[in-house]
């Protein structure tokens, strides 16, 4: 299982071509054909055939989101990759240890953001994420913290399952 603590903490289980991606506000489910989102607040299940890259659409109909990182992973991306674009240049700035893990850290950058990376030196798994979004070059206007976790947590079958929970109003993906 992996799990993004952000500001929403998010948990994903993958098991061959299934998906189950949990936060606080929805839960998707997905069995490799249809897709199943739960919007806890209004008790609704969405619910509609998908592949795996029409997830991000179904979420969006059902008026939620997730985690970049989560998604990258849901649909087998290398999640380095939406880090690297608009002329992004890459150095190794140091290395640290992350709750008992060796990592490098790595600092990815180009005029809007600068982004500090640690990426477990065992695995090459991202361990933590750091933005910083910056103004006129060099001063921060904000940033976003991410932590990744990996746990080799067994899911349920029932993770899995597209039939909606009692008392949640079914409604059909277009």
């Amino acid at each position: 299982m992996l799990i993004v603590e952000s500001a929403e903490r998010t948990s994903v289980i993958l098991r061959r071509g299934k998906a189950f991606v949990k936060s606080p506000s929805h839960e998707l489910r997905y069995d490799g054909k249809k897709v199943m989102i739960l919007v806890h607040s209004t008790k609704k299940a969405f619910v509609g055939p998908s592949t795996v890259f029409g997830l991000q659409e179904a979420l969006a109909q059902a008026g939620c989101n997730t985690d970049a990182y989560a998604f990258q992973v849901v649909a087998r991306k290398n999640p380095m990759r939406r880090l690297l674009y608009g002329g992004m240049k890459v150095k190794q700035i140091g290395s640290v240890s992350l709750k008992g893990q060796e990592c490098d850290l790595l600092e990815i950058a180009n005029n809007e953001i600068r982004v500090t990376v640690a990426i477990r030196k065992k695995d090459k798994l991202i361990a933590s994420e750091t933005a910083t979004y910056l103004t006129s070059g060099s001063e921060s206007a904000g940033g976003s913290d991410r932590r990744i976790s990996y746990d080799p947590f067994a899911a349920p079958a029932s993770a899995f399952s597209i039939q909606a929970p009692r008392g949640y109003k079914v409604v059909k993906l277009k």
